[in-house]
């Protein structure tokens, strides 16, 4: 049983299961209340499920791109929580949380978050063995910078699209379904599964967020 956090951006991701049964999952807009809201939200639904932390094997946490409040809380939280029960504990990247729930197409998927003040964090994958795997390393952008990069005859983009970026890429990318730019914590959980079924885990003092800082992006 594996307990999923992802505090990346407003949009919190929490969900609770095994790989093959998710029991509970819950993703809300927290508008920058993850201190106040995250471990109550964490405890209703190990409580609703019945389920203790002497059940859990692991914690998977989304170790960012992302907001540098909302990692740095979840990351402490399922940090702390790890080492508190003395349980594992596993960090993916943030925008491999995206791209895992999107089928299989062809082309290049585009990968996007908020990254606050009008830019994005953004990440390529490619289809490869069965699963999106990334394309380079995740950079700060702008929807504007973006199109520019984009290959625009194959682009397809997920995630967190704002209007101001329907606008910009408009009838230029095609855009995967609101349902589909969900992060899901049942994909961390997948991902996580993955990984400890290799017998890859984290150092829980080691495990650090993952931070992008470009201040020139948008500047002319």
């Amino acid at each position: 049983m594996l307990l999923a956090i992802d505090t990346a951006t407003d949009c919190v991701a929490l969900a609770l299961g095994d790989g093959a049964v998710i029991l509970a999952e819950h993703n809300w807009i927290c508008a920058n209340n993850h201190t106040v809201e995250l471990t109550p939200q964490v405890n209703r639904m190990l409580r609703t499920e019945g389920v203790g932390a002497d059940s859990l094997e692991a914690v998977a946490v989304g170790i960012g791109p992302g907001s540098f409040t909302g990692l740095r809380i979840g990351l402490a939280f399922a940090k702390g929580f790890a080492i508190s029960h003395a349980i594992p504990i596993v960090g993916i990247p943030t925008l491999d949380i995206v791209a895992y729930g999107q089928p299989k197409r062809d082309g290049p998927l585009i990968a996007v978050l908020s990254a606050g003040r009008d830019r994005i964090a953004v990440q390529p994958y490619r289809w490869n063995e069965g699963y999106w795997k990334s394309d380079g390393s995740p950079q700060i952008s702008d929807w504007n910078r973006l199109l520019n990069d984009l290959d625009k005859d194959a682009a397809h983009v997920c995630g967190e699209i704002d209007a101001v970026g329907r606008d910009a890429l408009q009838e230029q990318v095609s855009f995967a379904p609101a349902y589909l730019n969900v992060r899901r914590g049942a994909c961390l959980i997948a991902i996580a599964r993955q990984r400890l079924s290799s017998g890859q885990m984290d150092d829980p003092n080691d495990l650090a967020p993952v931070y992008l800082r470009t201040p020139e992006v948008g500047k002319q």
